[in-house]
């Protein structure tokens, strides 16, 4: 009798999971391989052609507004979710959905779960291949399969071999961020490029150190590449006026481009060029400051660059006071910037009485204290200029912010 049992036990078992089976389509090897599934959570029981599932919110940083890039390895029919308060649009290809809600607050390390539903036509369900969140990649993560890592201290020899002796900030023999009213931001410098045997002003850059100047990375890269241009066709000017047949242009011996930055959008929009020999500090050209400069107030907050006239091949340095605007504001101005905005980017609108009209690509943000002393707090990475858009208090311009930067910026002058 028992075994009889145990048959008939069997039996049901197996009649159970063919049913299951028949009734709702397994993942495929695909969806449950895909790098990003811990974002996208697939429930079971769904109809054959559709899955519904959690997909993950999350990030280091406040974010106000979120969009959502998802990638998924094949094509989707469509996307829903089960909230009014996000758009959906996908995109041509059909495998790209964006997802987004510009009055979403996401505070940092909070997580929030926004319940999707995907069809599809076939048997195989998409796996998520990427994820985005507000233009940064928050899967796949980079270097997944890389090994060398810390293996634990009782197989880490290598560690203590190769350390090396800490930098310690060295007395510069000269004060950063100062300046005289008659000659103000010395800091500024024009990228020029040899372009069939001419000098070219192509964008703004900053002095940081006497032989380094920052500026945004689209500048100095090849186009939609994270490769940078030879450092032999850069030149380098510095001072309040820049001329392209000035002979004393500092000459590059080398660009470096942010290890984030990614070709066609302005995540990490920022690139270092070092000068081929330290520039002489004067009155007239003279590095910023970096970083913060305890105690002391904000007293003034300008974009500092030189004139956008094509006509000049002289050009002025200029400077425009501008305001910080919000997120919301900045695409109501602006909503064709949508998809450029991150959480490492400012919005700035002119003031209504600026006549100047500063801030093209590696213009510097300037924040002096009442001390007198200035930090660079940003590059512009997009001014009107680029935009095809005129200066006025509607305009935008949009800003990178420096102060995430500074570590990388000073290990790169340090090698």
């Amino acid at each position: 009798m028992a075994g009889k049992l145990s048959i008939m036990a069997c039996v049901l078992a197996a009649l159970v999971a063919l049913s299951r089976a028949a009734g709702a389509p397994q993942p495929s090897p695909s969806s449950l391989a895909s790098p990003c599934s811990e974002l996208l959570r697939y429930e079971a029981g769904d109809k054959p052609g559709q899955r519904s599932g959690s997909l993950i919110l999350r990030s280091r940083e406040r974010l106000s507004g979120v969009w959502i890039r998802l990638i998924f390895d094949k094509e989707v029919e469509d996307v829903t979710v089960d909230s009014g308060e996000f758009q959906i649009k996908k995109d041509d290809d059909g495998k790209q959905v964006r997802i987004q809600n510009r009055n979403l607050v996401l505070e940092p390390n909070a997580e929030k779960i926004v319940n999707v539903t995907i069809k599809y036509e076939g048997t195989e369900t998409p796996g998520l291949m990427e994820y985005r969140l507000n233009a940064r990649t928050i899967c796949p993560q980079a270097n997944m399969n890389r090994t060398d890592i810390f293996q634990g201290d009782s197989k880490s020899d290598y560690f203590l071999r190769h350390l090396k002796p800490a930098e310690i900030d060295r007395p510069t023999g000269y004060n950063c961020g100062t300046s005289r009213a008659n000659k103000p931001h010395p800091w500024l410098a024009a990228v020029y490029l040899t372009v069939d045997n001419e000098q070219k002003f192509i964008c703004d850059a900053v002095l940081v150190h006497p032989q380094y100047v920052i500026t945004a990375a689209h500048c100095v890269t090849f186009r939609n590449e994270h490769t940078p241009i030879p450092a032999a066709i850069i030149r380098v000017h510095l001072g309040r006026e820049t001329d392209p047949k000035d002979l004393s242009a500092s000459l590059v011996s080398d660009v470096e481009v942010h290890p984030g930055y990614t070709a066609g959008s302005l995540l990490d929009d920022v690139a270092l060029v070092k000068l081929s020999s330290p520039v002489e500090v004067s009155d007239d050209v003279r590095p910023i400051c970096l970083g913060e400069i305890g105690g002391n107030d904000t007293k003034i907050i300008v974009i500092a660059g030189h004139q956008q006239a094509e006509e000049k091949s002289t050009r002025q340095m200029v400077e425009s006071k501008v305001l910080m605007s919000s997120f919301n504001g900045c695409l109501t101005a602006a909503p064709h910037l949508e998809n450029a905005l991150t959480y490492e980017t400012y919005c700035f609108t002119y003031s209504a009485d600026d006549k100047n009209c500063a801030g093209q690509s590696g213009s510097a943000l300037v924040v002096t204290g009442s001390d007198g002393v200035s930090t660079l707090d940003g590059i512009v990475t997009v001014g009107t200029k680029l935009q095809n858009k005129p200066c006025d208090a509607n305009s935008v311009i949009i800003v990178s912010e420096i102060d995430r930067y500074v570590s990388w910026i000073k290990r790169i002058m340090q090698e």
